[in-house]
């Protein structure tokens, strides 16, 4: 169960960032992003009320009840954030501090004494993971960023054509196996499958790049859309060996095994890869990945237990609205007779409204969520089907998220967010407020002493983020508001309005 309360508060942090990050037009979210860029600072506060169980969830139960203010500025590429509570003659009590210096983050806090720590970025967290050792260029994190990427951010690949006949003429070389069957409307489709030797794919993909790079129209793409530091890692002829050779050195065994079924007419049906991954670094021996028309789903197996996630072929956060969409996730566990197993069924839909107030000085936007999450062990693939799971009550999540602004460029931008989780007997409610203000001087704290966490293991985060909590629980001045059942986050929006 700690594990599924842990989901739930990162999908609203998901949500809550892939908000921030999406504005398309000039929306109000655009003009507050404008005006941060523009060295406006930022102010609000925030409170949680929860029901939280200290043993499980110490650092909710520290903060409960707890009124947070935020004090917060962007320059260039440095962040400083304040969080504290407010003591007499202006002073910041309980203080905790977070600075982001060229792309380097640091965090300090009165709770946790006089240090500041050095916190791992994505690549360090992933090579700790994976147990990759040395200096390596941040290949992983940056290939996340990329398949997390929304397409419609960026311009299509130049001679996108071109690479894929490209590729698919390699491809042809390896097809093992070619079946005919019938789908359910009886209809025939064909089946093409490819078996290819990881040899082949290294030496494949050496050429490739090189191919790539060597083309005028796409290097003028990868340059606008590349930061200075990958341009000089992915874009250095002097690292051309490093990619082959990192390739090679992984402890993989078998073949690539892809599969594509088309309609008699052609038409993709549905796309399917399985690769083999390096067991000793990753715990995991396969990952399989099956594409059609309405879903996408990975599934990771191995000795550490199996992972799948199932996705609309078409999910996007950052659309304004969307209908009810359907994501699926399982974890599954050797040996553990269903216990911290589970998969679940998580439903998502978004509203978004424009509208002014009466006097018409204000723009309004709202954006809220309606997440409905249950336990559906029933129709998972075939290839991890069966297996025993926990069932966790289900759980229905509420966000709003609402904009406000005079009509003038220079007036504040307010966002407001309210957020509630209702699950069996436990309860959650978030309400908060940010908004733009005059910058002031942030006085940033000494980091040339910091501890570094980067080698930390989560056990160690544990005990910092425990040492903090109890620190706060002995410290931090509470609202007198007993929890009570919480309600669905009610919108603002006059449903009257047009």
């Amino acid at each position: 169960m700690k594990k599924i309360i842990c989901l739930f508060l990162s999908l609203i942090l998901l949500i809550t960032f892939q908000a921030a990050a999406s504005a398309a037009g000039y929306t109000l979210l655009e003009k507050l992003q404008k005006q941060l860029v523009v060295g406006s600072g930022l102010k609000g506060s925030f409170v949680i009320h929860c029901n939280a169980d200290q043993e499980k969830y110490p650092f909710l139960h520290a903060i409960q009840n707890a009124e947070i203010e935020i004090r917060g500025i962007e320059s260039d590429n440095n962040l400083h954030y304040y969080f504290y509570q407010p003591g007499e003659n202006d002073s910041r009590n309980h203080l905790t501090e977070f600075e982001r210096i060229n792309d380097r983050c640091f965090i300090k806090s009165d709770l946790l004494g006089p240090d500041a720590y050095c916190l791992p970025d994505l690549n360090q967290i992933i090579s700790n993971r994976l147990n990759i050792q040395g200096e390596t260029p941040p290949v992983l994190s940056d290939l996340i960023k990329i398949f997390l990427a929304d397409d419609t951010e960026n311009s299509s690949w130049p001679n996108a054509e071109l690479y894929e006949r490209q590729v698919e003429m390699w491809l042809s070389a390896f097809s093992s196996e070619t079946t005919v069957q019938k789908s359910d409307d009886a209809t025939p489709k064909l089946t093409q499958v490819y078996t290819i030797p990881l040899e082949s794919l290294y030496s494949f993909a050496s050429d490739f790049i090189r191919i790539l790079t060597s083309n005028e129209a796409a290097m003028s793409f990868l340059l606008s859309h590349l930061s200075d530091d990958q341009i000089a890692t992915y874009l250095n002829p002097d690292l051309g060996y490093y990619y082959l050779d990192a390739m090679k050195s992984l402890d993989l065994k078998g073949d690539i095994l892809f599969s594509r079924t088309v309609s008699t007419m052609g038409d993709l049906i549905q796309n399917s890869m399985t690769l083999p991954l390096d067991a000793s670094r990753t715990g995991y021996e396969t990952l399989f990945l099956q594409s059609n028309e309405k879903t996408k789903s990975y599934i990771l197996t191995g000795s550490k237990g199996t992972l799948f996630l199932e996705l609309p072929i078409h999910f996007d956060l950052k659309a304004e609205s969307f209908e009810e969409q359907t994501i699926r996730f399982a974890r599954l566990l050797p040996d553990q007779e269903g216990k911290d197993s589970y998969a679940l069924r998580m439903t998502v839909r978004k509203s978004h409204q424009k509208y002014d107030d009466e006097a018409e000085t204000k723009n309004h936007e709202e954006d809220q969520y309606h997440i409905h999450i249950e336990n559906d062990p029933e129709d998972l693939p075939e290839l991890i089907s069966g297996q025993d799971v926990s069932a966790p009550d289900p759980a229905d999540i509420s966000i709003n998220i609402h904009y406000s602004s005079k009509l003038q460029l220079s007036s504040p931008t307010t966002m407001e967010i309210s957020c509630s989780i209702n699950q069996g007997a436990y309860h959650f409610l978030l309400n908060g407020n940010v908004k733009t203000a005059s910058p002031w001087t942030f006085s940033p704290f000494e980091t040339a002493d910091a501890v570094q966490t980067a080698e930390y293991t989560t056990e160690d985060f544990e005990r910092l983020f425990r040492q903090w909590a109890e620190e706060a629980e002995k410290k931090l001045t509470r609202i007198p508001e007993e929890i009570k059942e919480l309600e669905t986050p009610a919108s603002s929006i006059d449903t009257a309005q047009p």
